[in-house]
């Protein structure tokens, strides 16, 4: 099944992949990126949080760094997207849908009252294990995502 438009029905809105979102994943569909970030992180020694990626000293280095020696989610999913490493928004989106629909009692453990959660907050706060299950959640969501035409 090609999922060149995806849209997921949350919180009375659309998540719909936009022609910046496509330009960003150099023609790449989501779920195949996904798939691959979940590959790339298989061992918890190539995992961070707080950063985007890190070098062997713990140091932040850009994701695309040759130094580059453990990633978040977000990290991965930027250098599997595109050649500069730049975040797709629509992934921000996508996981963020995720953790409030299927995560809901672990965004509250951790919020003050009135906050907004992100995944970015998410995956700083919550071990790897959790971190990797909601990337599971994020390919499901996308393996049964209704295709547009």
């Amino acid at each position: 099944m090609h999922h060149d438009l995806l849209a997921l029905r949350y919180q009375g809105g659309n998540l719909v992949l936009n022609n910046d979102d496509r330009t960003l994943m150099s023609g790449r569909d989501p779920i195949s990126i996904l798939r691959a970030a979940k590959l790339f992180l298989s061992q918890e020694i190539l995992w961070t949080a707080n950063a985007l990626a890190r070098d062997d000293d713990g140091n932040v280095v850009r994701p695309n760094s040759p130094r580059a020696s453990s990633w978040s989610v977000e990290g991965v999913i930027a250098i599997l997207s595109n050649a500069v490493a730049i975040f797709p928004l629509y992934f921000a989106r996508l996981l963020d849908h995720v953790i409030h629909t299927h995560f809901p009692e672990h965004v509250r453990g951790y919020l003050d009252e009135g906050s907004a959660a992100t995944f970015g907050d998410f995956e700083a706060v919550f071990s790897y294990d959790v971190v990797m299950s909601v990337l599971d959640m994020a390919i499901k969501e996308l393996e049964n995502a209704p295709v547009l035409s």
